[in-house]
C-alpha cells in the first residue's frame, strides 16, 4: 500500500515528513517484541483456556476475531485509555478513509475510567474545523478483566454515538496505535448487516513521537490493516 498525500515524499527517501511504509529486518524484530496481528492462535488459546478442565470438549465455539498481539506473555494488554490518557495532541498520520483532512488531531478535554470528552479537528479549505466528541469506553475483545480496548463515539449531547473506534495496535509505548473505525456502528435499522458496514483504519500517534514514529507500528498499519489498500497521510511540517 503506497500512501498518497499532497504533502510530499518519505523523509526515509530524503525529503519530508509524509512517511512510507518501511520493512524491517527480521533482525530488528526481536522475539520479545515480534507481535503478529494475526491473532488466531491467540484468541483461541485466551477464550478456550477456561473450558481446559471441563468434562464436555465437543462443545463449538464461535469466535469473531480481532487484530491483536499473540505475545501477551511480553506485552501488556491493548489498553485505549492509557493511549488517550496524555496531555498531549494525538495526530492521524495515516488513514485508509478516502477523505483527506489535512491535520487531523485529536485534544483530550476531560477523560475518566469510563469516557472522555474531546476535540477533533482538521484544516479544510485553510480554516480550523473542530467538533467537540464524546466517547464511552467499551470492550470489544478484550476480556471483562482487561482494559478497555474500544470506544462508542458521537457528538457531545447525541441521543446516539455512532461510531466505533477500536485500538487493535499498540507500542510498548503508548505512543503509536492503529484504531479501527466502524462507521455507523451503533445505529439501527441499517438495511445491511453489521460485518458490511464501512471500516476504515488511522494511524494515530501522539505529538512527541510525531517525528519519530514506532516503526513496529509503522510496519504493522502498512503490512497487515491497510495492506492493498489507499492510504492518505494527513500529518505534515505545518500542522
Amino acid at each position: 500500500s503506497e500512501p498518497t498525500s499532497a504533502f510530499g515524499v518519505s523523509r526515509y527517501t530524503g525529503s519530508s515528513l509524509c512517511l512510507q511504509p518501511i520493512l524491517l529486518k527480521a533482525s530488528v524484530m526481536t522475539s520479545a517484541r515480534k507481535r503478529c496481528a494475526i491473532a488466531v492462535l491467540y484468541f483461541i488459546l485466551r477464550m478456550l483456556a477456561p473450558f481446559s478442565l471441563a468434562d464436555d470438549h465437543n462443545s463449538t465455539f464461535e469466535y469473531q476475531i480481532s487484530e491483536k498481539y499473540d505475545d501477551y506473555s511480553q506485552s501488556p494488554p491493548i489498553n485505549l485509555t492509557k493511549f488517550l490518557d496524555a496531555n498531549e495532541t494525538i495526530w492521524t498520520y495515516y488513514t485508509t478513509s478516502n477523505k483527506l483532512k489535512r491535520c487531523k488531531a485529536d485534544n483530550i478535554a476531560s477523560i475518566t475510567p469510563y469516557e472522555t470528552l474531546f476535540t477533533r479537528s482538521h484544516l479544510q479549505n485553510n480554516k480550523s474545523v473542530t467538533k467537540l466528541l464524546w466517547g464511552n469506553f467499551t470492550r470489544e475483545f478484550n476480556l471483562p478483566w482487561e482494559p478497555y480496548d474500544a470506544m462508542d463515539v458521537g457528538k457531545k449531547g447525541a441521543p446516539l454515538l455512532k461510531h466505533k473506534e477500536e485500538l487493535v495496535f499498540q507500542d510498548l509505548n503508548y505512543t503509536c496505535a492503529v484504531i479501527k473505525i466502524t462507521w455507523d456502528a451503533n445505529v439501527i435499522g441499517i438495511a445491511f448487516s453489521y460485518n458490511q458496514r464501512k471500516v476504515t483504519y488511522d494511524l494515530r500517534v501522539r505529538n512527541t513521537s510525531v517525528d519519530d514514529p514506532d516503526e513496529e507500528c509503522m510496519k504493522m498499519f502498512f503490512d497487515y490493516f491497510a495492506r492493498g489498500v489507499k492510504t492518505l497521510c494527513l500529518y505534515h511540517n505545518v500542522c
